[in-house]
């Protein structure tokens, strides 16, 4: 085999050990270390109609920026039972697998979700608009 390829071949099977073991002490070490977990945003919140502008990863979303931002996703249709679709929308984000419930207002739920494995945290918001 060509030399080269003997020290692609090893870089890839070092790179895939170390993901393992990573992997490994996260899953089966007992004190998940949320190794992408970040720091918590301070700008959260929903004040005035809006949420905290997107930041600029192309996975954030919001329904209250401008239609044609990137970011814009539509909001969700609540019926005209408000108190029973937002006392729902508690419960499934509760019951969620590595859901946390950061703040919960009238109004306002902010929640965590970590995935497993390696314990990247997205950052969940909604909001009843007029609440």
């Amino acid at each position: 085999m060509k030399k080269w390829l003997k020290r692609v071949l090893f870089a890839l099977l070092g790179a895939a050990a170390v993901f393992g073991l990573l992997t490994g002490i996260e899953v089966f070490g007992g004190h998940p270390m949320g190794l992408f977990a970040g720091t918590r945003p301070d700008n959260l919140g929903f004040s005035q109609g809006r949420f905290a502008p997107p930041s600029w990863k192309p996975n954030c979303v919001s329904s209250t920026v401008d239609k044609a931002d990137s970011h814009y996703i539509a909001p969700l249709a609540v019926g005209a039972d408000v108190a029973s679709a937002w006392n729902k929308l508690g419960q499934i984000v509760r019951a969620l697998p590595g859901a946390t419930i950061v703040r919960a207002d009238t109004g306002y739920l902010y929640a965590e979700f970590k995935s497993r494995g390696l314990g990247f945290v997205d950052d969940v918001e909604f909001a009843l608009d007029g609440a």
